[in-house]
């Protein structure tokens, strides 16, 4: 079979969730025995691993948010995070792969780059096209709006949120099916649209990987981990910095907090003091800090879709405490599986309270990692996937 996927970001390393679900999905394609071509974006041209698995088609673009764009949008129907990924070079190169390649399938991963779902669609009209949402990108903006206290950014936010809203309904058509990360997220869109043809097929784990290594833990130690320049993870590490994180220390004033992931704004960058507060930016592999975890924390307050990286931690055996956001998506039990918490006081008690209970620590732990390998391992996710596509090409 040939399979053509489209990216916004250049799917290697897979070192972030959206970039670790769509390798995956690539590398089970070619571990199939399917010829895979990646249309993606980037900056520059570069020579990764990925290449020996996909005919990968690079086309240069710079996607980083510019303020005069921004303003520019203003005049604009189409949402921000949707228009900068146009470009008439990915349409180019779109057509000529669908001229060439006898494509049996298309993937687009993520609504940024659904704005070339029509363009498929007129050139080829009888290829399967497949949206893979790894968010609701609509409730990301909804919730991110409601938590601004600035105003400007606020009514800025809440423009975008009904772009978005408009955007997104209705471009969700243009797809024989949309693959959503989460039941929430399933219901969500059904809801902005009820004519969207949609399923669930949740993220999974490398657990052959991700495995614990309890030998390496560091006692009374806090682990952040994710890309800082996306907005979730921005907000919600300020939140607990502002809100949270002294209230742990007022009771365990040894503590040492890692803020791990590529990105890291300059407020985050000065809390880095080398001794209780670690900041390291982006490292080539995450799971020492999170086997030297004693708490893994996710204080995510906008956001949608699943969090990989609970995932990983849970296939690590590592004890997890998240908002309700943070872990939403994922079949989990607060209190067995997880903490969950919203406020910064309970979120801080939770933190406290297993720092202090080892014992409770290692029940959650061993729950954790055994819920990952009898739900969320890659094999049974993309064989749900493979079911799926499947219905599509026997139409």
């Amino acid at each position: 079979m040939n399979i053509l996927f489209l990216t916004h970001v250049y799917p290697y390393p897979p070192d972030s969730g959206g970039l670790i679900f769509t390798y995956n999905a690539i590398k089970h394609e070619y571990d199939q025995g399917h010829n895979v071509t990646i249309i993606t974006l980037h900056k520059t041209e570069i020579k990764t691993p990925l290449d020996q698995i996909a005919d990968v088609k690079i086309v240069c673009k710079n996607t980083r948010n510019r303020i005069f764009r921004m303003f520019l949008n203003m005049f604009s129907r189409m949402p921000y995070n949707s228009s900068k990924y146009k470009s008439k070079l990915v349409k180019t190169v779109i057509k000529e792969v669908l001229e060439t390649k006898n494509i049996d399938v298309v993937y687009i991963d993520h609504l940024h780059m659904a704005v070339y779902g029509k363009y498929i669609r007129e050139l080829m009209p009888s290829i399967p096209l497949i949206l893979r949402e790894q968010n609701v990108e609509t409730t990301i903006m909804q919730r991110f709006y409601q938590n601004q206290t600035n105003p400007v950014v606020k009514l800025y936010a809440y423009i975008q949120f009904l772009k978005l809203n408009a955007y997104e309904s209705k471009v969700v058509e243009d797809f024989d099916k949309c693959f959503m990360l989460t039941d929430n997220d399933s219901e969500r869109i059904k809801k902005m649209n009820h004519r969207v043809k949609n399923v669930t097929i949740p993220a999974g784990v490398d657990i052959e990987k991700y495995v614990p290594k309890q030998t390496l833990e560091e006692e009374g130690s806090i682990l952040f981990l994710g890309t800082l320049n996306w907005l979730p993870n921005a907000d919600g590490l300020k939140w607990f910095i502002d809100h949270i994180l002294d209230r742990v220390k007022e009771e365990i004033p040894d503590i040492k907090f890692y803020i791990v992931g590529k990105d890291p704004i300059e407020q985050v960058k000065r809390l880095h003091n080398g001794k209780n507060i670690i900041v390291t930016g982006y490292v080539d592999d995450e799971r020492d800090y999170i086997a030297k975890c004693s708490v893994f924390i996710v204080p995510l307050r906008i956001g949608g879709g699943m969090r990989i990286k609970i995932l990983n931690a849970m296939s690590m055996a590592k004890c997890i405490v998240s908002t309700s956001i943070g872990a939403e998506g994922i079949d989990i039990q607060n209190r067995k599986d997880i903490f969950i918490s919203d406020d910064p006081g309970s979120f801080a008690t939770d933190i406290i309270f297993l720092m202090k209970n080892k014992e409770t620590r290692e029940t959650i732990s061993r729950n954790a990692r055994e819920k990952v390998l009898t739900q969320y391992s890659w094999d049974a996710i993309f064989k749900i996937a493979d079911s799926e596509r499947s219905k599509l090409l026997e139409i």
